[in-house]
Formats: structure tokens, sequence, C-alpha cells
């Protein structure tokens, strides 16, 4: 009798351990308590008790009803709701991101160490960014570059806008004659507490030059090629609410170049690429230029593991009108200079179609190569499902990922610059192209005066890349290197 009771304890014990079990974990790997996980379409569907609660351990043992792939979507409070399309059963790992604050935390400060000041004809000014980091380009915006956020001077008599993450050491510059600015202050924005590290750049532009290109018509796309950046400084910021952080400009110079060739494409396309010198894991802007179709030309690096970050996007007529007189890095929505009146953008450049990619950059150079533009996605709403079709994977690329996200968007006006706010709602996962995601039934509260959209990205990278053990749900981030993108509004 002893003999078989203790077989049925191992029996019992061995059901115990064989049973599935689910881990719900933050980006730091801690356990999320009190998640909520879904297995299928809605509650009770396909089977009763398919919604379940974490432990204080952030497990929860999987139904035995779970027999067939089902998606499985996991909510908790402060985080983004995460959902695997295609789920078999098994024990599994969901990885849920925080959400972001609904208000940003502003680090602000001076850039210092620009040198003595000579009146050259050149302006001489500071751009303050947040690091990058590899698992950040599924996020990527060029709003991180130029804040969407604008600060007011004077020059001139007149009120001048800029980017707020740009600065004006004070400085006269002789333009027919001498024109005085000054602003020494950035402010740059992030929606996390936590240490955050932050880079700035020094560079410079002719004035005369600029001011030619502004009467000419032309915008900031247009005008990139007209900055050159000559070094950078780093600092790292512990963020928990808003923080003063002065940014030293002049710790690394960028003398090394690496040339970067632009692909053929299309006339109504322009190409934007950034050089990231990495330094422990981050990436450091050291240079920014704008491309048309086969345009080669040199970007600036400090030297150590150079990367160019390139995007592709539509050209969707920034301006309309003859005067098209705004500096948009300098002044957005005002003229520098003249008085003439400026013709607010109706049709304004659009970063919902992109299609970018994160490739090294050594000194012989570098050819970005693109997946195609996407096709907007559309949303069946009688159905709740999300449809997509997938571009041509071009050769010599594998495709690892299919990443959709519902956002929450803010529109934000900056003088006469509209740009926006988004707030990650919901993300879903799949370790595979696909062609549509029959999403739960999962309700959030939606502010009227706000607008929701879903972005869809087909992530690849080389087929000589190997992918890596570590990955979120599923998704090995640290692989990817090209990622095409467009939404749908809802």
């Amino acid at each position: 009798m002893k003999l078989l009771s203790l077989l049925a304890l191992m029996f019992a014990g061995s059901l115990a351990f064989a049973t599935d079990v689910i881990t719900v974990v933050d980006e730091s790997q801690n356990p999320v308590a009190n998640a909520t996980v879904l297995f299928g379409y809605d509650s009770n569907n396909p089977f009763p008790g398919n919604t379940l609660t974490t432990d204080g351990n952030g497990l929860a043992q999987a139904p035995g009803a779970w027999k067939a792939a089902l998606p499985v979507t996991v909510q908790a409070p402060g985080f983004v709701a995460a959902t695997i399309p295609v789920a078999v059963p098994g024990s599994m790992t969901v990885q849920l991101s925080h959400q972001e604050m609904p208000t940003p935390i502003q680090i602000g400060g001076q850039t210092t160490g620009f040198g003595t000041m000579t009146d050259n004809g050149k302006v001489q000014f500071g751009m303050v960014i947040p690091a990058f980091y590899r698992s950040q380009l599924i996020s990527f915006d060029i709003s991180t570059i130029i804040s969407p956020q604008t600060d007011q001077i004077s020059v001139l008599g007149q009120n001048v806008n800029l980017p707020s993450n740009v600065t004006l050491p004070t400085q006269t510059v002789t333009y027919v004659f001498p024109v005085k600015l000054d602003k020494p202050n950035y402010r740059s924005y992030v929606r996390y507490n936590g240490s955050t590290l932050m880079t700035a750049m020094h560079g410079n532009f002719q004035l005369s030059k600029v001011v030619g290109e502004i009467r000419a018509g032309k915008s900031i796309f247009d005008m990139l090629n007209d900055f050159a950046f000559t070094e950078g400084g780093t600092a790292t910021v512990n963020v928990n609410g808003n923080v003063q952080q002065d940014m030293p400009v002049n710790q690394t110079p960028f003398s090394a170049t690496s040339n970067v060739q632009a692909p053929q494409f299309a006339a109504n396309q322009l190409m934007v690429s950034m050089a990231l010198d990495s330094s422990n894991g981050a990436m450091l802007p050291t240079d920014l230029k704008r491309f048309s179709s086969g345009q080669a030309n040199i970007m600036h690096t400090a030297g150590s593991a150079p990367n160019v970050i390139s995007l592709l996007m539509v050209n969707a007529n920034p301006f309309v009108g003859a005067a098209q007189k705004a500096m948009e890095i300098l002044n957005p929505g005002e003229n520098f200079i003249e008085t003439a009146a400026f013709t607010p953008r109706t049709n304004p450049q659009g970063f919902t179609q992109l299609s970018y990619n994160l490739m090294p950059a050594p000194a012989g150079g570098v050819a970005p190569q693109f997946i195609p533009l996407m096709n907007a996605p559309t949303f069946d709403s009688a159905n709740n499902v999300l449809k997509m079709t997938p571009p041509t994977l071009p050769a010599g690329l594998t495709a690892v990922a299919t990443y959709a996200v519902m956002t929450e968007v803010l529109s934000l006006q900056g003088g006469t610059v509209q740009s926006e706010q988004r707030t990650r709602l919901w993300e879903v996962w799949s370790p595979a192209w696909l062609t549509q995601i029959e999403l739960p039934k999962i309700a959030f509260t939606r502010n009227p005066a706000r607008t929701y959209r879903w972005e869809v990205m087909y992530l690849a990278q080389p087929s000589s890349v190997t992918s890596g053990t570590t990955s979120v749900n599923g998704v090995d981030l640290n692989s990817v290197t090209h990622v095409t993108r467009n939404a749908v509004s809802l």
C-alpha cells in the first residue's frame, strides 16, 4: 500500500509539473501580477473559463480545454495589451511593455562647449536627442529627431518658433547687417522615468545660403544637407519627473566619414539618413542628410562602429502656395527674415507610410536597401479583422515578423506646424508575415477628442544573419534591420 501511495503521489506530482504555465513579465523580466489572460476571441469563446488572472509571481495555469492554436491576449493596468495571434498549447512567456506616460517628461538645460563665437557668416547650433537602441527600431519616428514642441524667440523684431530640442548659443552673425541669435536652452521629452542617455550634436550652417534656400521655397528636407555636424557629447540623466541637465557638445569630434549611396526610387519619394555611432549598446546620432534617387553623399561619424539608419518616405508636398518660405528646423511656420505671408501646410509631410533600415556603415560606404513601401492596411470592423498585403521581399532578406500596434493619437500644434503624440494601447506580435489578423474582442476607453489607428509593420533581416535567443514575444528585435510600415485610422 505504501508503494502504491508513493506511486500515486509521484503520478499526481508529474501531472502538476506537466501543466502548461503562462508567465507574464515586463521589459525587465519582472513578473506582472493580476494580469488578465484571454485564450481565444472573447470571454467564453471558444470554451468556458478561457479567462485567467496571473498570481503574485506573474503565473497562470493554462486551461485544460486549450487544445488547438488560438490567440492569447494579456492585459494589465499600466501596460500595453499584447496579443500572440497564433499560440499553440504549451507553456509560454508573454512580455508586456509599460504604457507611455500621458504627459511627456521634460529634460531641459543648456548646451555647452561651443567655444569662441566668431562672426564668419555661419550660425552655430545644438541639437539634443535621446540615444537610440536597436530594439526601438519598430517605433522609430522622425519627431524623435526634430521635436514637435517649439520655443519662441525674437529675431529682428519678429517672433521665431524653433523646435524645443534645438539651441542657438548667444552669437552675432552678419547677413547684410548683424543678426543676434540667443536661445541657449533646450527642452527634450521622454515618456518614461528611469535612466536615459541623452546626446547633443554641434552643427553649423551658412546663413546666407540657407536664407537663399528659404526664399527659393525649400523645406527642411531640402535643406538638411546645408547643415554640417562637427562634434557631440552625451550625459546620462536619471529621470523622475522633469529634470535639468546641461549637455556638452564638444566631447567627441565627428572626424570619420562614411559614403552613403541612395538606391533608385520614385520621384515623389525622398530618403533621409542619420549616422549613428555605437557605444555600449546605444547608438549616438552624428549626422543627418537628405538624398534624392541615386544620390551619393558623405556622412560624418565618430569612427567607432558607425551605423546608418535610412528612411524612405513619400513626399506629400508639405507646403502649398508660392511663398514656401518656412525653414522648419529654425523657424516652423514663420518667415525668418522677411515679412511675406506664409502659406501653412494643408497636406503635411506624412510619416505613416515609411520603409527604413539600419545598416553598418564602414568607411568604404553603404548602399541602403529597402523593403518596398507597403499599402495601407484595412480594418473590417464587422468581423474585427485587420487585413494587409505583404510587399515583395527583396533578395538577400528574410522575413522576421509582423508587428501591429493600436495607438491613441493626440494632435499637437507647434506654431503652424502640426505634429502628434502617439500612445500605444495594444500590440500584436507574430514571428511570420501575416495577411490578416483576427483580433480578440477587448475594450478600451476612447477619448472623443483623439483619434485611433492601427499601424502594421513587416520586419526583416539579412538572410546571412541568425536570430538570437533573446526575443520579445517570439520576435528577436535585435536581429531586425529592415521595416516597412503603414496605418489605417479607426
